[in-house]
């Protein structure tokens, strides 16, 4: 979609809302150079005048923009990474949890009504990350951001560990398949960032590469005593990717982030909560009575006001993240061919110094 030649949508929304208020959440380029965040709010959409008629509220740039060259009315808008208000659509235009698909190969989504909970589901391999587990927490996602009355969402994993990060049984790829595979956990990570409900991550035991990344992703994050975090990305040969730098530097500051990534140490919850990646340490047996209770504190909140703010606040924290990390999939091609990046992923349970070449 282009406003005035300068705009381009940036995300692969599979799920639509029709005719309702939508805050909408877009990554987008400015005369193709710079990366922006927006969010817009857009009341019912049903004909062109209402087309022309978008607002950015975003605490960041506020323009007028006139969308041209539209040559049809969408029935329906892209539901919107953040946001969405709720009960201002008609009964006619709402989808029910059974319309929605909520069955998944390595997730489960349980619960009804405003409190859901997404389960990361594969516990034999303490919920490994694999090209399945990246596409079925999207498209989980994106139901969940359909459904009308969800307004909190819950992270957890099942099994002993929030999750160990990548499958070590993945299939080597290609330069192509690489990249696919950053794109699509970028993906991920987006959904997951501008999910319409307020997101609690619920930590513990393993979190590891994506996996320690995944909670840096959601509004809240509560972290059991049993939680050890490791990103360990730059130790195996390899980038942080995903999009997710920004997200820990957000967190954490760029000294601790440095320090986080670079170095690849091992994180108890209070040196995290010290740090400020973790809102909260608790007990594990506590952890989930504790997620549910801010829960209900969330949907005690007013539901506008709430989403607004959440966009507000990703809005102005991440306005610039695209355009400060746009060779993330690129770079993720290259290291796996790299000799060094082999020596690392080969060496990286070795104790001993490791011996690199130049290249």
């Amino acid at each position: 979609m282009f406003i005035n030649n300068e705009f381009f949508y940036d995300y692969d929304a599979a799920q639509y809302s029709e005719n309702r208020l939508v805050p909408l959440g877009l990554n987008f380029r400015v005369n193709g150079h710079l990366g922006l965040s927006a969010y817009y709010m857009v009341q019912s959409v049903r004909s062109e005048d209402d087309w022309n008629s978008v607002h950015i509220i975003g605490t960041l740039i506020k323009w007028r923009l006139r969308i041209t060259g539209l040559k049809r009315v969408p029935k329906a808008l892209p539901s919107g990474l953040l946001g969405i208000a709720r009960g201002r659509s008609s009964s006619s235009h709402t989808r029910s949890a059974k319309e929605i698909p909520m069955e998944f190969e390595t997730v489960r989504v349980e619960g009804d009504g405003p409190v859901r909970h997404l389960i990361l589901n594969r516990p034999k391999v303490h919920n490994a990350i694999n090209a399945q587990f990246i596409d079925d927490v999207t498209q989980a996602c994106l139901s969940l951001d359909h459904l009308e009355d969800v307004r909190v969402v819950i992270l957890r994993g099942e099994g002993k560990s929030f999750c160990s990060g990548a499958d070590l049984k993945m299939p080597e790829r290609n330069t192509t398949a690489t990249i696919d595979l950053s794109k699509a956990g970028a993906r991920m990570a987006d959904v997951l960032t501008h999910l319409s409900p307020i997101t609690i991550a619920c930590m513990h035991g393993y979190c590891i590469g994506g996996g320690a990344v995944l909670p840096a992703t959601c509004d809240f994050r509560l972290a059991a005593r049993s939680t050890r975090l490791t990103i360990n990305e730059v130790s195996i040969g390899y980038n942080l990717t995903w999009h997710t730098i920004p997200a820990v530097v957000q967190l954490v500051g760029p000294a601790r982030a440095k320090e986080m990534i670079i170095l690849g140490h091992t994180y108890a919850p209070d040196q995290l909560l010290a740090y400020g990646y973790v809102n909260e340490v608790t007990d594990d047996d506590a952890l989930l009575p504790r997620a549910l209770e801010l829960a209900a504190e969330i949907c005690n909140q007013p539901p506008w006001p709430t989403f607004s703010t959440k966009a507000s606040i990703n809005a102005y924290a991440k306005a610039l993240d695209r355009s400060v990390h746009h060779l993330d999939h690129i770079s993720s091609a290259l290291m796996g061919h790299s000799a060094n990046s082999r020596t690392a992923r080969a060496t990286y349970f070795d104790k001993g110094n490791r011996t690199y070449v130049d290249e």
